[in-house]
């Protein structure tokens, strides 16, 4: 999910063009500014998985829900209205509330 979502439109009308920003430049450009903030998501979710493959579930968690979290203040953090959302913005969210749906299934299952 994560990968397809780096290869779809992200947003419309973002100041970069008539063409929508993709997945990739969005992950590329958002470091710059307060963009940092949403862009840590990714890093939430590396982590996450870390912690998921070493059998670290609370770790997974943690980082799931603030990854998920980061993760959706995106449109408020670059000032894009819902409506120029487009599918690989909202594939990427999605990816976030998975994992962290996924953690929390494997630390009320322990």
């Amino acid at each position: 999910m994560y990968g397809v979502s780096l290869t779809l439109p992200a947003a419309s009308n973002v100041g970069m063009g008539t063409e929508p920003i993709k997945g990739y430049e969005a992950l590329i450009f958002g470091w710059i500014g307060l963009g940092v903030i949403p862009e840590l998501a990714n890093v939430a979710l590396l982590f996450g998985w870390i912690g998921y493959l070493a059998k670290e579930q609370s770790l997974a968690l943690v980082a799931g829900i603030a990854g998920f979290a980061m993760s959706a203040s995106a449109p408020t953090v670059y000032g894009v209205p819902s409506g120029d959302l487009l599918a690989g913005f909202w594939l990427w969210l999605s990816t976030m509330g998975v994992f962290a749906s996924a953690a929390c299934y494997e630390v009320m299952k322990t």
